[in-house]
């Protein structure tokens, strides 16, 4: 009988329908108010969150009036279908934020373009994985931000407590304050994730990309060439300097490994694996995304994978770098996975080296004495 309620459901998805003839945009706001364990991080994070509900409800609203469709079977996990579907495939763009220390305000909007949402929705309500995967991404967003909520009143009520007990009776209240803040901390990581699982899609199916201190940066790396990976803390392929043969990211050794050293001034374009209207960072981009005055940089994790999070000190906007190490020049072996990160730039530095950033649990550095025949990972920036 389950089977049955998610093939209807699915036919309703993908019923040939006519939506709206002009582009139609969404424009809302929305304020957090802080608690006391919140940090500028967690409550931009829990604004954001709240915001793209909000938009995605109406939205979600919106299509579903415009296809004109009659729901036979579950209602509501119908519209929950739609509202993740929409989550895979509309860009939320922030218009504004800020933050005085007690709320976070939250501006952005939704743009719908007729010619395409309709084949979109087709799209991934025929693929089976990728509704899966929105889905599940959705359901996770749901039960953190359900449990964020609970364990910020528990945190609020243990407060209050705590104020009337004796010195003595407090340090076990504040244990249990710890526990709840280490447990809330956890949610927002995970909302985070669900974010940045959420951007690497909408990227996918509009080509989009975050603008980090005036450049465009994409928000996942590169696979195969011309390839994007699935979400934002995949590795993707390493690749030597102005070569475009792309060698895996995973196990230790490989066969075939060119050591000589590439040549060329700059990396050529007909080498370059970027997809379609992105290329390999300049040094000068990778200037700016390291300039610290206006862009943060702090080691943190994304599903279990470490690396660098990037983000724009005015906009928010964020880019997240895994670290999977690097293929040594000489024989390709797979050196520090998991706790550096080496990316390439086009720009090169003498004949045999070539510029490129590198990081771990304690700094990010660039580097212009990496020889051009290591192989590290590419993060590409609009064309």
């Amino acid at each position: 009988m389950k089977t049955i309620k998610y093939i209807a459901i699915c036919l309703l998805l993908t019923s040939s329908v006519t939506l709206f003839a002009q582009k139609k945009t969404f424009t809302r706001d929305y304020t957090y108010k802080a608690s006391e364990m919140d940090s500028k991080v967690s409550s931009r994070t829990n604004a954001t969150t709240e915001m793209r509900n909000i938009l995605l409800r109406e939205v979600g609203a919106y299509i579903r009036t415009e296809q004109k469709v009659i729901t036979t079977g579950n209602t509501q996990e119908y519209i929950e279908k739609i509202e993740a579907i929409t989550a895979g495939i509309v860009e939320m763009k922030v218009l504004d934020e800020k933050w005085d220390g007690e709320t976070y305000y939250i501006k952005a909007e939704m743009v719908i373009n007729p010619k395409e949402i309709e084949q979109k929705i087709k799209e991934i309500a025929g693929d089976k994985q990728k509704l899966k995967e929105l889905e599940e991404s959705r359901a996770r967003t749901k039960a953190a931000e359900d449990e964020a909520n609970r364990l910020r009143n528990e945190l609020a009520a243990l407060r209050r407590q705590m104020g009337s007990k004796e010195p003595q009776q407090r340090k076990e209240y504040e244990q249990k304050i710890k526990e709840k803040e280490n447990s809330y901390n956890k949610q927002i990581e995970t909302l985070s994730a669900e974010e940045y699982f959420t951007k690497g899609y909408t990227e996918k199916y509009n080509k989009g990309g975050v603008v980090i201190n005036e450049v465009k940066w994409a928000t996942r790396n590169v696979a195969a060439p011309g390839a994007f990976v699935d979400k934002p803390e995949d590795a993707g392929m390493f690749y030597q300097w102005n070569r475009k043969k792309a060698w895996a990211a995973t196990g230790e050794e490989v066969t075939g490994w060119n050591p000589t050293i590439p040549t060329g001034n700059a990396w050529e374009k007909d080498n370059d694996p970027s997809p379609v209207g992105w290329r390999l960072p300049t040094l000068d981009d990778m200037n700016k995304l390291f300039d610290k005055n206006k862009v943060k940089r702090e080691w943190t994790s994304v599903n279990g994978i470490n690396g660098y999070r990037f983000t724009d000190k005015t906009t928010g906007n964020a880019i997240f770098l895994p670290a999977f190490g690097y293929r040594r020049d000489n024989n390709g072996m797979l050196r520090y996975a998991g706790t550096y990160g080496y990316y390439w730039t086009s720009t090169q530095n003498g004949n045999d080296h070539a510029h490129s950033v590198y990081f771990n649990l304690n700094s990010a550095s660039q580097g212009s004495y990496l020889k051009r025949s290591e192989g590290f990972l590419v993060r590409p920036v609009a064309d």
